[in-house]
């Protein structure tokens, strides 16, 4: 499959790009610095993308996040959850205008909301740590 990849330098994005590639897939990543080869560029707080290079893509993978650690103060849960709505919603925007659509579109964030867990799975349903909530 051919992926397209936002924050595939983060902690998690490295990892999921590191065992997508080790599959066998085509990863191209989604990147706010000049683009080298395998790269596409996009600028998402100024909601600017290279929108042209998003065709054909088999899979997107959003995983791009603002810069961490912060205190979770309610200005800055503020900042964050306007930066997930515009960073999703420039992809998706982009992403709804393409020829040949991708078969699927995985946007995670919100690592650390939910307390630790163990051994146990952990679902939406799940409840949250009451200090991380975004309103």
């Amino acid at each position: 499959m051919k992926i397209l990849i936002a924050g595939s330098n983060g902690m998690i994005g490295s990892a999921v790009t590191r065992h997508l590639t080790e599959g066998g897939h085509e990863i191209i990543r989604l990147v706010r610095h000049t683009p080298s080869p395998g790269e596409i560029w996009w600028d998402p707080d100024a909601g600017e993308i290279d929108a042209d290079s998003l065709e054909g893509f088999d899979g997107i993978i959003d995983l791009a996040s603002m810069p961490w650690p912060m205190r979770w103060t309610r200005k800055a849960k503020q900042r964050i959850r306007a930066n997930r709505l515009a960073t999703n919603g420039l992809l998706a925007e982009s992403l709804a205008r393409c020829v040949h659509k991708p078969k699927a579109l995985i946007c995670a964030s919100g690592m650390g909301y939910y307390p630790s867990s163990g051994d146990t799975v952990l679902t939406e349903d799940s409840p949250g740590h009451a200090h991380h909530r975004v309103v």
